[in-house]
């Protein structure tokens, strides 16, 4: 061997595991690129749960119109057009879960006449971060409240 690659290989002790530099930079990277996909991560989330409360409205007034041409009148409440109470919740995958155990909670509103509904899902749990969209309403004309959250 040539002197060079003897000074290289001579003490072995300094080749084996990380130096505490090494070690710092990598735990450095790793909380770099956490720090960016743990808040896009919790907003994809939150975009998610508000998709899937919005289906969930458009099938209850789906209901609520199949009530209508059966009735000539809107249902009173979640329970007169087949649901199990007069609020629900919504989980996120849009499963009806016990009210207050989902991420929304969905009240309908219907006039003694019967001739309209509102439908509101309330957010609840760790819904509540989404701030701007913490209430969705949809009306028997389609009108969805607030817009930018549509």
């Amino acid at each position: 061997m040539n002197t060079v690659n003897t000074r290289l290989f001579r003490n072995k002790a300094n080749w084996l595991g990380f130096s505490l530099i090494e070690l710092v930079i990598a735990v450095a990277i790793i909380a770099i690129l956490a720090a960016m996909a743990i808040p896009a991560y919790t907003n994809h989330r939150l975009e998610a749960n508000r998709a899937a409360a919005k289906v969930a409205l458009a099938n209850i007034a789906a209901q609520e119109e199949k009530y209508y041409m059966e009735n000539h009148l809107y249902g009173a409440s979640l329970t007169s057009i087949g649901y199990s109470a007069t609020t629900i919740g919504i989980d996120n995958n849009g499963g009806i879960v016990a009210s207050g155990s989902g991420i929304y909670n969905i009240t309908a509103t219907v006039p003694i006449s019967g001739s309209s509904f509102t439908l509101t899902a309330a957010a609840t749990n760790q819904q509540l971060k989404d701030t701007g969209c913490l209430s969705l309403k949809l009306d028997q004309l389609g009108t969805k409240t607030p817009a930018s959250c549509w």
